[in-house]
Parts: structure tokens; sequence; C-alpha cells
């Protein structure tokens, strides 16, 4: 029997240096509202070619995903609210009006012959024959946007430069004219050069762009708000002492009431705040102020796990019982009752994450981790910590579990 709790107690040590690892090791993501950024609304719309349906919306989505990758904003959430609108949130953006410029935009590339006019001639290629767009430089030095095309495309492009050789190619990029060098020699080697009067940034800007490619669907900002990082800080500072206070309250509590296993409980209560912390950060959960709320509705939970079982044993205790005894008894006759409790929440956590959106699935991922961190810590962890300070100890005395001598039957 005690080589066997000596295992079990072997488990729940690799399992804190798990956990110690990831809290540590794993860097933190931080939500809008905890990290500041920006957060719009957006409505799609109809255009010649898609109407709004499921699977337009969805392909607008990978879009804007792909978009927001070029900005380099990783904790980003992009999610359908109804039937024709987006709500994006971007952590740590930080020029409102710049994000809303590269998500709203058409991103239509397209190359035409300038007729001898001026006026410009049918779409020859497009965007969708371009394998990758780079920032690179041009023959004097200037900052360009490097394309390179697809196996498709590069013939296409031998095919135009080689029929209008000393005619002007028109680059355009949403309608607008970027360059329009002079076809001097076909080219051959399906590579171009976008030339413009761009800034460094500005080409790396267009090259995402070009890279994203067209959204399928227009789209139209109905709202955009920017969240200082200083009301974040705020928002953060006031969580963390509001879980402190939390747990020191609750420890305090739990240790005038239980005596040792109040003392046990802060103790699996530390471990369950790893385990918690540690599998939001192994699975990218983003933080955000109702996932904080979750983490301490969860501690809660925790802890009323806690007083269940301690209960239980005071009970077994009462009845006669010696103090290991009861500890074993109350734990495994408190079981059945604890897994029941904790799946009820499981199966709610889960319909939130299937039907829920935006915060209220952020809250139910962190409910659901939090859950399963309780139910390791109660029905596991408590249980293996207690029994082996009690046999470590040699513990024979009620009184250090609440339980007057009076009251042994």
């Amino acid at each position: 029997m005690k080589k066997e709790l000596l295992i079990k107690l072997g488990i729940i040590i690799v399992v804190l240096l798990a956990a110690l690892y990831c809290t540590f090791m794993i860097p933190v993501k931080l939500g809008l509202d905890l990290k500041g950024g920006v957060s719009a609304t957006l409505q799609a719309q109809p255009t010649a070619q898609a109407q709004v349906n499921p699977q337009s919306m969805s392909a607008l989505i990978d879009g804007l995903n792909k978009r927001i990758n070029g900005l380099g904003v990783s904790e980003s959430t992009i999610e359908k609210s109804g039937n024709d609108k987006i709500i994006v949130q971007l952590p740590g953006a930080t020029d409102a009006n710049e994000a809303m410029k590269i998500l709203g935009s058409m991103n239509v590339l397209e190359f035409k012959i300038v007729q001898s006019d001026g006026a410009l001639g049918p779409t020859l290629m497009t965007g969708s024959d371009v394998k990758v767009a780079a920032p690179g430089y041009d023959s004097k030095g200037l900052p360009g946007v490097n394309i390179t095309f697809t196996s498709t495309g590069t013939q296409k492009f031998a095919q135009i430069t080689s029929q209008n050789v000393g005619k002007q190619l028109a680059i355009l990029l949403n309608g607008q004219v970027e360059s329009s060098p002079v076809l001097e020699t076909p080219i051959l080697n399906g590579q171009a050069i976008i030339q413009g009067q761009f800034t460094t940034k500005q080409t790396v800007e267009v090259a995402n762009m070009i890279n994203a490619g067209a959204l399928p669907l227009n789209v139209t900002v109905l709202s955009m708000s920017q969240v200082g990082p200083t009301l974040g800080a705020i928002s953060i500072l006031k969580s963390f002492h509001a879980g402190i206070l939390a747990l020191v309250l609750i420890g305090i509590f739990m240790f005038i009431w239980y005596r040792v296993p109040g003392l046990m409980a802060i103790v699996s209560l530390i471990i369950f705040g790893f385990i918690t912390f540690a599998g939001m950060q192994f699975f990218g959960v983003t933080f955000t102020l109702p996932g904080i709320a979750a983490f301490i509705l969860t501690l809660g939970i925790a802890v009323d796990a806690n007083v269940i079982i301690f209960e239980r044993i005071k009970e077994e205790m009462r009845n006669g019982n010696s103090v290991l005894k009861s500890v074993e008894q109350g734990t495994s006759k408190t079981m059945v009752t604890i897994i029941d409790a904790h799946m009820t929440g499981i199966i709610i956590s889960l319909i939130l994450i299937w039907l829920g959106t935006g915060e209220i699935k952020g809250f139910a991922v962190t409910l659901l981790i939090g859950l399963i961190a309780s139910l390791f810590t109660n029905v596991w962890a408590s249980n293996i910590i207690l029994s082996e300070f009690v046999i470590f100890f040699k513990i024979k005395s009620t009184k250090l579990f609440g339980v007057k001598p009076k009251e042994v039957k």
C-alpha cells in the first residue's frame, strides 16, 4: 500500500514539474482586454462573383487570417457573428487605421497593357497567377516588390511580354496603377518587380497583401475601437490582486476549519493553479478577463470539492475509524459525487465552446481546463498528499482534523 502511494505521489510530482515548465517557459498569450489593441466589426457584402453564404464567409475568414499573419499579430481572433458579420480582435496592434486598411482592401492585383492613347487594355493576368511576393529593391536600389509567378503564370507572362515588346505593362493593385514599366525584352524567367513610390515598410505591406490574395467578398467596417495597453495593464493588476486575495482567504478558512486537511488543500490548490495555467499555455489559450473569471470560478469549484471530501473524512472519524482509514474511506465515498459534479460542468463547457463565440468561448475553454485540473487534484492529488502526510508523520489525533475526542463514537 505504501509503495503504491509513493508511485502515485511520484506521478503528481512529474505532472507538477511539467506544469511548472509550461507555466514559466511558454510565452503568455494576452487577449485584447489585457494587452490592448484593435477591435472591429466587419460586414460582408456580395460581389459580382460571389454571394454571402456560409461557404463564402468561411473563405473570407481564411483570407482575413492570412492578412493578419502578415500584420504579425499572433493572438488575433476572427469569428463569424450572425450571417454576414465578422468580429476581429488584434491584440497588440497599435495603428487601427493601418490594420483596417489591410483587412478591408480587396487586394486585386492586375496586369494590363497601356494602349497608344494612354488607356488601359483588358486584364491579362491577376494575383492568382502569382506564386509568391516579397519585398526587395530594383536595379537602382529603390524599394520594390519582387514577384514570382506560378508555372501557368510564367507561361502567360512570357507570352504577354513577347507580344508587347516596346509597350508599357501597367501593374495595378486595387485599381491603382503602381508601376508601368516599358517591356524592352520578353521576360521568360517568371519573375517581375513592382516599382513605385514605396517605402521599405510599404513594400512589406504590399507583398503581404499580394500573398494573402483577394477577398471573396467585399468588406465594410461597421465599428472600430482601440484599447490602450494601460487599461489592459490595470485589468491584469486588478485580476491578479483578486486571485491572490481569493486564494489567501480560502487558505485561511480551510486551515482554521479543517486544520491538517486544510493545509493539504492549500497545497493541492497551488498544484491546481499551476496545472490550469499550464494547460492554458500548452493549448495556446489566449488570456482574457472572462478567462481569468473562469479560472477563479474553477478555483471555487475545487475548494467546494475539498470541503465535500473533508466533511466526509470528519464523519468517518466520528464513526470511530482511524485517521488513515477515515482519509481513505472519506475520499473513496465522495469520489462519485465529485466526478458527477465536475462532469456536468464539463458538459456545459463543451456546449459553450460549440455554440459560443468570442469571449464566451474563451470563458468556456478556461472553465473546461480548470474543471479537468480540479478533477485531477481532488480525485487524485489531494487524497495521495493527505494520505502520505498522515503516514509520514504518523498522525493519530482527530483534533488535527477538526474533530474533538468527545465527538468520536
